[in-house]
């Protein structure tokens, strides 16, 4: 990902990366979790680490990376919503043990940033 995309972009390439086939349709959220969280960048990512990781949920939208002061360095958890609702709440965590984690680079070695 380029630091000029866009929220929506990193948002549906993230849930697309983790998901089955049969999730392709379901409603989905992405969470940013601090990387000093150790184990952040494996494929699953316990629910009960979401809040101590000091998760916070992205929002989609055009604004871009840069903007929403993504770095390179971040977590990203992705949770699809299930049948009888998230797995995450307000006020902690319901019964689903893991969430589908994504490493995705973020900006392109070969891209440079522009000063605007």
């Amino acid at each position: 990902m380029s630091s000029e995309d866009t929220m929506t972009l990193l948002c549906t390439t993230a849930a697309s990366a983790v998901s089955a086939p049969e999730q392709k349709m379901t409603p989905y959220r992405i969470w940013r979790v601090e990387s000093t969280d150790e184990g952040w960048n494996h494929s699953e990512f316990p629910v009960e680490r979401v809040w101590p990781a000091n998760g916070k949920v992205l929002e989609e939208s055009t604004k871009t990376l840069e903007e929403d002061g993504l770095d390179s360095g971040d977590g990203l958890v992705v949770e699809f919503k299930q049948h009888n609702g998230w797995i995450l709440d307000d006020k902690g965590t319901t019964q689903q043990p893991q969430l589908p984690a994504v490493t995705l680079p973020l900006f392109n070695s070969n891209d440079g940033f522009s000063i605007k």
